[in-house]
């Protein structure tokens, strides 16, 4: 090859080369200019798979108490059921009744003799969760009323956790006379000429005559006596507070959480278990919580804003994230109910939880 062939061989490669260089170029900006466009996608895509957050509402327990009727006959055994609901803890129900004269509840025995009980003493069911059957005994009065309460007492606590009251009126045929509590005919009204009304609305010139009432049509309806957890105080003050129960992860595929001893691997998506609740005496209309998440880059998550919280009432919430950062050890899950503080409180010092979580590789 001549010397002016090797100069034209030598500028064709130069100008390919050149070409080359600029097409790569060009491709790289027109790729450029695609992540850019994007870019906002991509974020959000990456936001979205980062945070999962769920959540379980639990109402403040309460029980329910259903009798076939509000009077019962002396002597006559009748069945009290019950039902709880809002509570998660195992314990055990009893009865109790107020003192009232010549009046006692019994309760079956083991060979199924009843057994007098004593008022204002808890009597334990013996394993009853829903239904018990009980007899009242009223020796003085033609009708009383008692107030009767089913409690529940949690596992290793001596204090009931809620409380349900029913009154009771107790007949008794063979008695004439009862007390002004139940509403009836009394047995002392006002003395006076004209017939002034007595303390119980009975009507008498002398105002000790006793008028026998005549039993009627025995009643077969069903009561529901709903009550027993707490109702909300327009007066009284919200009181929020947030616990952690446990740390684990949540596999990507059942999203089922799997607890830890606080130890986790950066690859997995960690998970943190735990509580809002309400311990105050006023519902809160609406809350809302930050949670600090040991990532990388480091993220803090707010929540938007959640419901209602009557008194009592609590929500158990899962709080799934990515990128858990390897390279801080001993990193801390911080969570913060209401954090900037526009709930009036009875006090801020319980809003604040956290837990040391040690992440490996």
């Amino acid at each position: 090859m001549n010397n002016e062939q090797k100069r034209l061989s030598s500028a064709a490669i130069k100008t390919l080369a050149v070409i080359g260089v600029v097409a790569i170029v060009l491709i790289g900006l027109w790729g450029t200019i695609q992540v850019v466009r994007l870019m906002p996608n991509l974020y959000s895509a990456l936001a979205s798979a980062a945070v999962s957050v769920s959540s379980i509402f639990v109402p403040a327990e309460h029980i329910d108490v259903s009798v076939p009727d509000h009077t019962v006959t002396s002597g006559t055994p009748f069945s009290l059921t019950f039902t709880r609901t809002g509570g998660s803890s195992k314990g055990t129900f009893s009865f109790v009744y107020d003192c009232r004269d010549g009046v006692s509840f019994q309760a079956p025995d083991a060979s199924g003799s009843y057994k007098d009980t004593f008022c204002n003493t808890p009597f334990n069911f013996n394993g009853a969760t829903k239904e018990v059957r009980l007899m009242a005994v009223s020796s003085k009065n033609r009708f009383i009323d008692v107030p009767v309460r089913v409690r529940f007492t949690p596992e290793g606590k001596n204090t009931p956790s809620s409380e349900s009251v029913v009154t009771l009126t107790v007949s008794n045929d063979k008695v004439t006379g009862s007390p002004s509590t139940t509403g009836t005919t009394g047995s002392t009204g006002s003395t006076g000429s004209t017939g002034s009304t007595g303390s119980t609305g009975s009507t008498g010139s002398t105002g000790n005559t006793n008028t026998p009432r005549t039993p009627g049509n025995p009643s077969s309806s069903t009561y529901v006596i709903t009550g027993g957890g707490i109702a909300s105080d327009p007066n009284g003050r919200i009181d929020l507070a947030v616990r952690i129960l446990e740390v684990g992860t949540i596999d990507p595929v059942t999203n089922v959480f799997y607890p830890s001893t606080g130890v986790v691997r950066s690859r997995d998506r960690v998970a943190v278990r735990f509580l809002v609740e309400n311990l105050g005496t006023k519902t809160a209309p609406y809350f809302n919580f930050n949670a600090v998440l040991p990532t990388y880059p480091f993220y803090i998550f707010s929540s938007d804003t959640q419901p209602a919280l009557n008194p009592g009432d609590r929500i158990e919430y899962t709080i799934g994230f990515d990128s858990a950062d390897p390279k801080i050890n001993n990193s801390e899950f911080v969570l913060n109910v209401d954090p900037s503080g526009g709930i009036n409180e009875v006090t801020k010092a319980n809003n604040i939880a956290r837990v040391t979580l040690s992440i490996v590789q």
